[in-house]
């Protein structure tokens, strides 16, 4: 595998881009497909020899085995929110116990990783959790920190904080009683099972016709209720491993953190997607080549922000996703 071409790869995967830095597409609204991504590399002004598309398609599909793409919606949109959990984790924790907590009602992810921030460096598991209620919320901690001693939560924060556009019309959606459309259902279910299906196939899976889905599917795409993220399934890739970390940042001053960030050479060289789905809080995924690299990405980054800056990094985190629970939503 070619690592710089992984890299780019990955670059590209995130739809609709970099939120960070731009808003939604005005006019291409595909999602990264294998040659949607091939052409984007191609028209590169600065790549001297371009890929062949075959190299770029081999190395899509081998990392599509490390990140699992992930059709997310506004929570919003179902009266409902998400807040992702922080714990302190047990290493020694039992395949049954880790079933427990993915099994816990209203958890749409679990992660578990090495941990490091100010407090020193532990075993950590995040979780989202899906809720309409806040006692939905404070049930599922409850349980989650029920299943063993050593798991204590430490911090939480409100994820999937949506930018819609100003012109986003419900009705496009839902029906006058506020119940999601019969196409558009049918659209986000098979969405969620596979996010990057093509369209034509999307048509034969639910047998609308293809014209109703691409002019439905433009309207998922340019409303800013819907995204593609990717989970970590895999944390090693083509001789690399993943680090996540997220910078504690008021939303007001995200945009002049990240002019600042820019600025460090490491932090531009290994950043692979980063988006502001999150409330106060900038969410950046990297590439690193071992632990000891991990720990000198993460140091360089808090000498160069400060001792005030708040920086919680993941290395090597490892995702278990529950699409059933989004397609509950959906369907109900």
């Amino acid at each position: 595998m070619d690592e710089n071409l992984i890299i780019d790869i990955v670059r590209y995967m995130q739809w609709p881009g970099d939120d960070a830095l731009h808003l939604w597409p005005e006019l291409d609204s595909r999602r990264p497909t294998a040659y949607w991504i091939y052409q984007k590399i191609c028209a590169e002004e600065s790549r001297k020899k371009k890929p062949s598309k075959n190299s770029v398609f081999e190395h899509y599909e081998h990392a599509l085995k490390c990140l699992s793409p992930r059709f997310i919606i506004d929570p919003s949109l179902f009266s409902r929110s998400m807040t992702s959990l922080i714990f302190s984790d047990d290493l020694f924790l039992t395949e049954d116990q880790c079933k427990q907590i993915q099994e816990t009602p209203n958890v749409e992810e679990v992660q578990r990783g090495i941990g490091l921030w100010q407090h020193g460096l532990f075993p950590t598991l995040a979780v989202n959790v899906l809720y309409k209620e806040e006692d939905e919320l404070e049930q599922a901690i409850a349980r989650i920190t029920g299943i063993s001693d050593a798991i204590n939560l430490f911090y939480r924060v409100k994820s999937f904080v949506f930018q819609p556009k100003g012109d986003s019309d419900l009705s496009a959606f839902c029906y006058k009683d506020g119940k999601l459309r019969t196409t558009v259902r049918k659209l986000l279910e098979e969405l969620v099972e596979s996010p990057l299906i093509p369209l034509n196939n999307l048509s034969m899976k639910t047998g609308i016709s293809r014209d109703k889905v691409y002019r439905d599917y433009e309207c998922i795409a340019k409303s800013g209720l819907f995204k593609i993220e990717y989970s970590v399934v895999d944390p090693a890739i083509a001789g690399l491993s993943f680090l996540q970390s997220g910078f504690l940042v008021e939303n007001s001053n995200k945009k002049d953190f990240i002019s600042k960030l820019e600025k460090l050479p490491i932090f531009m060289d290994r950043l692979l997607l980063s988006r502001w789905s999150f409330n106060n809080v900038i969410y950046t995924l990297f590439w690193t080549k071992d632990y000891v690299d991990f720990l000198n990405v993460h140091s360089s980054m808090m000498r160069y922000l400060g001792d005030d800056a708040t920086i919680f990094s993941v290395w090597q985190p490892r995702s278990y996703l529950n699409k059933a629970l989004w397609l509950k939503i959906i369907r109900s």
